[in-house]
């Protein structure tokens, strides 16, 4: 009987998760798409502004750029287990120069354990290649495991971000993570940038 109630536990708690992303997802698109509506009157400009190519001659990669990540994670071991997980991932990021910037990253699992799985820090050194709307880079930091208990991590590794314009972008990238106490996993991230 016990271990009905707590699979009953863990499935409300995943349950929950999905809906606080879902609704989190929907504000944050609602939000943007109410104010983007009160400027502009034309959503297919609004539509063509964020997620079409730009032929303008202006920088895609600038400094002083502030960002917001949203995306799906999926790591390689679900905290002591051996099989993967996936999360929902979300950050910000400051660029100080077009390459060097900070992060703040963080992820909400699937899996029905501690509400968020980890936070972490980076520094990030990005290679803007304008003529092709890329920019590959290397990130190293460290974090705060919260899954299964908390623990100090460390993180390195490298993606890339293709820009569509100067406003809107989409990341990919790993990490390999060292964990203090525990197994060391692969997070692999993918998503969509937007730029503030």
């Amino acid at each position: 009987m016990g271990g009905g109630v707590a699979q009953l536990v863990t499935s409300i708690k995943i349950r929950m998760k999905i809906i606080l992303i879902a609704g989190t997802v929907a504000a944050v698109v609602l939000t943007g798409t109410t104010a983007k509506a009160q400027i502009v009157d034309n959503t297919t400009t609004w539509f063509s502004e964020h997620f079409q190519a730009s032929e303008s001659s202006g920088a895609l990669f600038n400094p002083e750029e502030i960002a917001l990540d949203l995306g799906l994670n999926w790591y390689s071991r679900d905290r002591g287990r051996n099989e993967g997980q996936f999360g929902f991932g979300f950050g910000g990021k400051y660029f100080f120069t077009r390459e060097i910037g900070l992060s703040v990253d963080s992820n909400i699992g699937f899996n029905g354990h501690a509400f968020f799985d980890f936070l972490h820090a980076s520094a990030i050194y990005r290679f803007p290649i304008e003529e092709y709307r890329i920019a590959p880079y290397a990130i190293a930091g460290t974090g705060c495991e919260f899954d299964p208990s908390t623990q100090l991590s460390g993180h390195f590794g490298g993606g890339v971000e293709f820009r569509f314009n100067a406003v809107t972008g989409i990341y990919g990238d790993v990490t390999y993570n060292l964990v203090h106490s525990a197994s060391d996993y692969f997070l692999l991230r993918g998503g969509i940038r937007i730029l503030f």
